[in-house]
């Protein structure tokens, strides 16, 4: 009877994508989330796609800075309500 072969890395048994490690600021994270909703993996998996020229692959819908200053402010709002503060001004820096 021989053992049965360990995943070796590659794709998951599932047929799912593989998950990739990256690093991405706290605040720029939070506020991907704000604007996409849990779809953030999928809008950076087309603009890797797009950037690579892949076809039939549009970059996303790149958010205007009204959206992003909304965005920064619910993040913000979000981590003063974590923390027990009141959110700073639009345009300050995250702690």
């Amino acid at each position: 009877m021989t053992k049965p072969e360990k995943n070796r890395g590659g794709r998951p048994a599932t047929g799912q994508v593989p998950q990739r490690a990256v690093r991405i600021d706290d605040a720029d994270w939070d506020a991907l989330g704000a604007l996409y909703g849990r779809n953030r993996g999928q809008v950076l998996r087309d603009l890797v796609a797009a950037h690579l020229g892949r076809p039939g692959v549009k970059p996303p819908r790149r958010p205007s800075p009204e959206e992003v200053a909304q965005a920064d402010a619910e993040t913000r709002a979000r981590q003063a309500e974590k923390k027990g503060e009141a959110p700073g001004p639009p345009g300050a820096p995250s702690r």
